[in-house]
């Protein structure tokens, strides 16, 4: 599973980034002016409908699966771009799938400047 998705991008010439990711993200940064929140969210989407193959390599596929499922349930709550879902789900997907693959849990994330998208 996890190889066949890296795959996939390649062989359909990155249909999930280009047509599926590309286009939310814009819509979510003109919408909101807030970059790194509609990176989140896109991520969300995007993770919440296809299983994340680093987690599915390092921790299997049902692990990835469930990482997905809690995706989703973050994205029902408001992802990252509603208040209701703020600072809570971030730190929500931030543990998903720490299990075995050196968990940040606890240290201080630090944010890159930010840097306009014009």
């Amino acid at each position: 599973m996890a190889w066949d998705s890296i795959a996939r991008e390649y062989a359909t010439d990155f249909d999930i980034t280009c047509t599926g990711g590309g286009p939310v993200l814009a819509k979510f940064v003109r919408e909101t002016r807030d970059p790194e929140a509609s990176i989140v969210q896109t991520y969300l989407m995007i993770l919440s409908r296809i299983p994340d193959s680093l987690i599915a390599r390092k921790c299997g596929s049902q692990e990835a699966r469930r990482v997905s499922r809690q995706a989703g349930a973050i994205l029902a709550e408001g992802g990252r771009l509603l208040r209701k879902g703020g600072e809570g789900s971030q730190a929500g997907i931030a543990r998903c799938g720490n299990r075995g693959t050196g968990s940040t849990r606890g240290r201080q994330r630090t944010s890159p400047p930010q840097r306009s998208l014009r």
